[in-house]
């Protein structure tokens, strides 16, 4: 899947756009998918059965297909709740089963959301062990030869002002492995103090991987050094750098969670993580009376890009990478083991395998879970953007923006329990009316641009990145994963409709491995043009890919291609972002690239357009406003 897909969902704060969602079997008709969506919070309990009515009437009325409940509470806005106002409350589910019965009732569909800041994630029910864990140590000087018995401090932490070591005062720590690392002769002692607890200043040189000594600890004690398999009663003489690592809990100050009180976020790493969060959240929405109106669930991918260490990380890592990553675990404290170059590549793993493990024992199963109820699955990966107070016509600009950017799902955040004016429920049909085509079949983009396969950053937006792409072209980023898996003879007429028919790959000036390099250039020898840097062309009519659409400045579009057997239809959507009436001519690509369509158009200031042509029934235009 491309990463816009995956990561641009946009959640508007009055707005929130989910693109290309999965296309999952759904209760309702083509044309109840088409229609918006809410944004709907229930903010610390503040809800009761007279707004929800008034809230889901207000949807119903004004053309909403549905909602998105989102429950927010947080513990520092919660002094003046009662508890039965708390989440999982009797008074909660109460509030949850009306809801339900009476969006069944107005033929409303609901969506079960991750609640503020991770609310499932930070239960009581994970264990320490069953938690995101991230690696620790303490970094330390010594000069001399003599190591056997000396105690190394456990790993400190930054709190309250002072040092204290991780995992104190009943928390979770485990040891990984120590190791002693050669230093330079004339390092500062004073070097070492700054070096305590996560996120020291490694020492800059190189160090040779037979000449670290391994370090086996008792309580913090030294009892055993070994070399190169060697048992050492002392080590050289010198200056070393003592790193004893271990792992523990990723502790952040949260107060959302389901309980009444701070809990531990779970290991993405781990299957047993999913089935929980599944259970101990959705599932229980699920198993509501009238859950038959629960149409998709919102997942997080990424909550936390700072996890390094969970369930079996090292066995999963040999498994993966084809060796051992404990002697090289220095790397993790920014030692340069053995080269450079291994040491970056290292590096590099461990963020792959993390990568990996996130989508393989996490995501993957979460979606399996919703899709045994026929449940749709949206990814995270949102854009908060304020239009709940603009004029229609500056919330049709913003709206507009993400339908070109390949959005074609979107939810409003309604005012609470207010009434939308009749201005902006006409805003709802034009959505609507704008869905109805933008649902169908599948983007065409010509462009892919590949992301540099060592980001972690599953909740990035990377459509946010502008690329300086040529006039009447689109683009899409595209991760490791999915290059690797990228077959040009697949397009949509066998029956690859998740796929793009990419005919261009932007590999920017990337450290690559061995085999994306090797990938590349199949894909060069295929007939895919590969460039390093899109502002260095014009357009690839000379590599016989002209423009999709020649269009003058300060008009925007998005197309989407429907095949059939025995026809075709090009549906393109085109904006004027100047706030003036205009008439403009605009050329549309043709299967026959000598040939181009030629169409005028009159847009009003700020107007879109739908231009649709198949080749059974001609072309039509329409104004998406007003409909066909």
């Amino acid at each position: 899947m491309d990463l816009k897909r995956t990561f641009l969902s946009i959640m508007v704060w009055g707005v929130m756009a989910l693109v290309n969602m999965p296309q999952i079997a759904w209760a309702q008709t083509l044309e109840d998918k088409a229609k918006p969506w809410a944004f709907w919070p229930w903010g610390n309990g503040g809800v009761s059965k007279a707004s929800i009515h008034a809230d889901l009437v207000n949807m119903k009325n004004i053309g909403l297909g549905g909602m998105l409940l989102v429950p927010v509470h947080r513990m520092d806005e919660r002094q003046d709740k009662k508890d039965e106002e708390w989440v999982f409350s009797p008074k909660f589910w109460k509030m949850v089963d009306y809801s339900f019965q009476l969006a069944d009732s107005l033929g409303l569909g609901i969506g079960v959301s991750c609640p503020d800041e991770f609310l499932t994630a930070c239960s009581s029910t994970i264990l320490p062990e069953e938690a995101m864990q991230h690696v620790v140590w303490t970094d330390s000087l010594i000069h001399g030869s003599k190591i056997l018995g000396l105690q190394l401090l456990r790993p400190q932490s930054y709190k309250d002002g002072k040092f204290q070591p991780v995992g104190s005062e009943g928390g979770y720590y485990e040891d990984i492995a120590a190791f002693a690392i050669p230093c330079q002769e004339n390092v500062d002692k004073r070097d070492a103090a700054k070096q305590k607890g996560v996120g020291t200043s490694a020492l800059s040189e190189v160090v040779g991987l037979d000449d670290v000594v391994r370090l086996s600890l008792e309580n913090g004690k030294i009892v055993a050094a070994t070399q190169n398999g060697n048992e050492l009663k002392k080590i050289p003489k010198g200056t070393w750098r003592l790193l004893r690592m271990g792992h523990t809990v990723m502790v952040r100050s949260n107060n959302e969670t389901i309980e009444n009180g701070n809990g531990l976020e779970e290991d993405q790493f781990s299957l047993v993580s999913a089935q929980k969060r599944f259970a101990s959240w959705y599932e229980k929405f699920l198993e509501r009376p009238y859950s038959d109106v629960i149409k998709y669930l919102q997942i997080d991918s990424k909550e936390n890009n700072d996890q390094n260490w969970g369930y079996r990380f090292a066995e999963e890592f040999k498994a993966r990478r084809g060796y051992d990553l404990i002697p090289y675990l220095p790397v993790v404290a920014e030692v340069r083991l053995q080269s450079t170059e291994k040491y970056e590549q290292v590096r590099k793993d461990i963020r792959k395998t993390i990568r990996e493990l996130v989508g393989e024992k996490y995501m993957k199963p979460l979606v399996a879970m919703a899709k045994e109820y026929d449940l749709e699955v949206s990814d995270d990966g949102v854009e908060i953007i304020d239009v709940v107070n603009l004029a229609p016509e500056k919330m049709k600009q913003k709206v507009d923006h993400c339908l070109t950017l390949g959005v074609n799902k979107i939810l409003f955040r309604l005012p609470n329990h207010q009434t939308w004016s009749k201005a902006k429920g006409d805003m709802v049909a034009y959505v609507d009316n704008c869905q109805r085509w933008l649902q169908q079949g599948n983007e065409v983009v010509d462009i892919a641009v590949l992301l540099d396969e060592d980001s972690l950053s599953f909740a990035s937006q990377p459509h946010r990145k502008t690329m300086p792409v040529p006039s009447g072209y689109k683009y899409d980023f595209i991760n490791t994963e999915t290059l690797l898996r990228w077959n040009p003879e697949a397009s949509y007429k066998v029956g690859k409709p998740e796929r793009q028919d990419f005919r261009i790959l932007v590999v920017p000036q990337l450290q690559l491995s061995e085999e994306v390099k090797k990938k590349v250039e199949q894909l060069r020898e295929a007939g895919i043009i590969v460039v390093d840097n899109l502002g260095k062309t014009r357009d690839f009519s000379e590599n016989g890919i002209s423009p999709d659409v020649e269009m003058p400045e300060n008009l925007d579009y998005t197309h989407r291609r429907v095949l059939e057997p025995q026809a075709r239809k090009d549906i393109y959507f085109l904006v004027n972002q100047e706030g003036k009436e205009r008439t403009v001519t605009v050329t549309f690509r043709t299967q026959n690239v000598a040939i181009r369509q030629v169409v005028k158009l009159s847009l009003p200031a700020y107007g879109s357009v739908f231009v649709v042509m198949t080749d059974k029934d001609g072309m039509k235009i329409f104004n998406p406003l007003v409909g066909e």
